[in-house]
C-alpha cells in the first residue's frame, strides 16, 4: 500500500488533533483544580455566571470616537461576560498580559488553521457554542476585574475597554 501526501497530512493532523484532546487536571493559582485541554492554546478559560446579549448601538454602548467615525450606523450584538483566566499551568493572568497572551494563543489557532486548511470561523464554532460567528460581534469581558473589548471582524482582536456601559464609564479597563 503506497502512502500519499494526503494520507501523510491526515494522519499528521489526526496525531496533532488527539495530543490536543488529551485532558489535565491543573491546580489554578486560585486553589480551584480546572482541566485543561490542548485545545485551549494556553489559556484556561472559565465563564463566571451567564453572559447577557444586547442589541448595542451608540445610546447604550458608547464606542470611542474613532469608532463612531468608522462606523456611524454602529449597530450589532454585544455580549457582556465574566471570566478567568489562567495560563496552562494553572497561574493566574495579571491584566497587563491578558492582551499578550490572547494573540499568543491567536496565533498559535491560525498556525493550526493554516496548517490543516481550516478556516478560523470553523474552529471557533466549537468554542462560542454556535453554529455562526457574526462580524459584527463584540463582547465586553471582565477578567478578573479588569474590563476587555474583544471584536469579531475579518480576524479577533482584544483590547482594554474604554466607553460607557451601563452608565458606569470605563478608561483602559478601570472603573473611572
Amino acid at each position: 500500500m503506497e502512502i500519499n501526501e494526503d494520507d501523510i497530512h491526515n494522519l499528521n493532523k489526526q496525531n496533532e488533533d488527539d495530543e490536543l484532546a488529551i485532558e489535565k487536571l491543573i491546580l489554578c493559582d486560585d486553589g480551584v483544580k480546572r482541566i485543561y485541554k490542548g485545545l485551549m492554546f494556553g489559556i484556561i478559560k472559565e465563564q463566571i455566571g451567564t453572559s447577557e446579549k444586547i442589541n448595542s448601538n451608540k445610546d447604550n454602548f458608547n464606542l470611542n470616537e474613532k469608532e463612531s467615525i468608522k462606523n456611524p450606523s454602529f449597530s450589532s450584538t454585544l455580549v457582556v461576560k465574566s471570566e478567568k483566566w489562567f495560563t496552562s499551568s494553572g497561574e493566574y493572568i495579571p491584566k497587563v498580559e491578558v492582551i499578550k497572551c490572547f494573540f499568543k494563543r491567536e496565533s498559535l489557532i491560525s498556525d493550526y488553521n493554516k496548517r490543516y486548511g481550516l478556516s478560523n470561523i470553523s474552529a471557533r464554532i466549537e468554542e462560542y457554542n454556535s453554529n455562526i460567528i457574526t462580524r459584527n460581534r463584540s463582547e465586553i469581558i471582565n477578567i478578573d476585574g479588569f474590563w476587555f473589548k474583544l471584536t469579531e471582524e475579518s480576524f479577533r482582536f482584544i483590547e482594554e475597554f474604554s466607553g460607557k456601559l451601563y452608565g458606569i464609564n470605563y478608561l483602559n479597563g478601570v472603573k473611572v
